[in-house]
């Protein structure tokens, strides 16, 4: 399925197969189009982004719920915040994605006490802003430390989908998102993200959310 991501700073977009095939499929899908239109379009390249994501990628509506409860009150031992994902090469024998040290995520947590956890199951294509909601205080309180997150992954492996369990976290201010997948179904992987990437995740897939227990009430 294609998913269109935009290139970092710096970088040029690569294109598989399928990305060439479906952009090609588009370009034939075009209607006949006027060429004061077309240049409108041109000169207007941010608004014809937004009109494209909306008609191709449609996401939640507001209050539409994006999350179903799948496995509730799972526990998390106590974590003293000394553990970091970029130096967890025991449990994620698989990879670690260099950007938690290249973003500085690499830094030591708080303590926290022990936590009961929820998994959840994506229920409609979202953004991890509508996964997690947004502001502050919603924020943190759906935050997990990442010593809770290595805990998790540890303790309750079996309940990880295999391409990807979202976890929201906070380094230097800073929100995060830790995606952890199996590399080969035998050796754990973790990737990281901004929260504030605006990517579509697709609901089909079926990806799982761990968030703190009290972190979607009022």
């Amino acid at each position: 399925m294609f998913r269109w991501r935009k290139p970092k700073k710096g970088k040029t977009a690569m294109f598989d197969n399928q990305t060439k095939k479906f952009c090609s499929a588009v370009v034939d899908a075009l209607p006949d189009i006027p060429e004061n239109l077309m240049q409108a379009w041109i000169e207007s390249p941010v608004r014809l982004q937004e009109v494209l994501k909306t008609a191709i990628c449609p996401v939640a509506e507001a209050g539409q719920p994006t999350l179903r409860l799948l496995i509730p009150s799972l526990i998390i031992p106590a974590t003293d915040g000394r553990q970091t994902l970029a130096l967890a090469n025991a449990v994620f024998t698989g990879w670690i994605d260099p950007d938690l040290k290249n973003w500085d995520c690499d830094l030591p947590d708080e303590a926290r006490p022990e936590t009961a956890v929820n998994v959840h199951e994506l229920t409609v294509d979202a953004t991890f802003q509508q996964m997690f909601g947004e502001g502050k205080v919603r924020l943190d309180k759906s935050c997990l430390t990442q010593g809770q997150i290595i805990q998790f992954v540890t303790k309750y492996h079996k309940h990880l989908h295999p391409h990807a369990t979202f976890f929201l976290f906070k380094s230097h201010g800073e929100f995060f998102v830790a995606r952890v997948s199996w590399y080969d179904f035998r050796r754990l992987k973790v990737n990281v993200n901004h929260f504030s990437d605006d990517y579509v995740r697709l609901a089909d897939h079926h990806y799982r959310v761990v968030l703190p227990q009290l972190a979607l009430k009022p």
